[in-house]
């Protein structure tokens, strides 16, 4: 059956599929970046004098109301207005080159099949069988989604007989300060980073072969932790004062609340497209590029 689909056109398929989520995912963003820097910018002008809560009264949606966040199984495990769009945007490219291998095969009864579709918001549940089936998470990160973080992607697999054959995945907030406006806007380039893979042909990154390190080892590596679902407090918390709890949690938000006004501050003074384009951290400024 994998030799029934081409899967170099598939492939074709899926990183539009993929890019095309990614721009709703990139508008949004620099919605939410223009509206954080004009009401920082007006605050600024009048000199500090109005809370956030009265800067956010607006007669038009904010950011947040666009969202429209759900929770699913936990407080972290969580649904946005722009989960679904991505989904049902991925599943119309998808569906339109299904529908097309589909009436090719239809016409030799021996070779006929139809497509599936495993996806994080529409069809969770569609079990995986031996078909052809596409497999997508259409925002893969939604809690660093939710909160602007650049470490959210879109997932696209297709499957056949339950063995992964192709994959997608793009970052469009990783690299994006080398790509200008127009360049986002752009059918043929790439904002961000650009992971594809066919089974047995290699893995590449916006087109360059990449592969692992064979000199990768632990006591060296990176180690990246994202927000955790269904999270448990270990066997040494639980006897803890709840009080002393509730003094480290205060102490905590209030060093969260003075870091996040002083980054809103330096981003109204920089609205520009882009999440990584300043360096935040000084004393890594000779070392690190633009960007990084």
């Amino acid at each position: 059956m994998q030799e029934q689909v081409d899967l170099e056109k598939a492939l074709v398929v899926a990183i539009k599929a993929a890019q095309s989520a990614g721009n709703i995912m990139l508008e949004f963003y620099q919605l939410r970046r223009e509206d954080t820097a004009a009401k920082m910018m007006r605050l600024l002008k009048e000199g500090g004098s109005h809370t956030t809560g009265e800067l956010a009264a607006s007669p038009k949606p904010t950011p947040v109301d666009l969202l429209d966040i759900k929770t699913k199984s936990s407080s972290t495990d969580l649904v946005t207005y722009y989960d679904k769009l991505c989904d049902e945007t991925i599943m119309k490219i998808l569906q339109r080159f299904n529908a097309k291998v589909e009436d090719e095969k239809r016409n030799e009864p021996s070779e006929a099949f139809s497509f599936h579709f495993i996806t994080e918001e529409l069809t969770p549940d569609t079990p995986l069988t031996d078909e052809p089936t596409w497999i997508v998470d259409p925002i893969d990160g939604t809690m660093s989604f939710v909160h602007g973080g650049c470490d959210c992607c879109i997932s696209i697999g297709l499957a056949i007989k339950k063995q992964t054959v192709l994959a997608v995945v793009y970052c469009p907030f990783l690299s994006i300060v080398q790509h200008s406006v127009e360049d986002l806007r752009s059918t043929s380039a790439v904002a961000g980073e650009l992971y594809t893979a066919i089974r047995g042909k290699g893995t590449f990154l916006n087109g360059q072969p990449i592969r692992v390190s064979a000199d990768a080892l632990p006591n060296t590596a990176l180690v990246a932790f994202n927000y955790p679902m269904g999270a448990r407090l270990s066997a040494a918390e639980m006897p803890s004062d709840s009080a002393q709890v509730g003094v480290l949690k205060g102490q905590k938000h209030r060093k969260v609340v003075e870091a996040a006004g002083h980054i809103r501050e330096q981003l109204a003074m920089h609205p520009v497209q882009g999440i990584r384009s300043m360096v935040l951290v000084p004393s890594f400024s000779r070392r690190l590029p633009r960007g990084v």
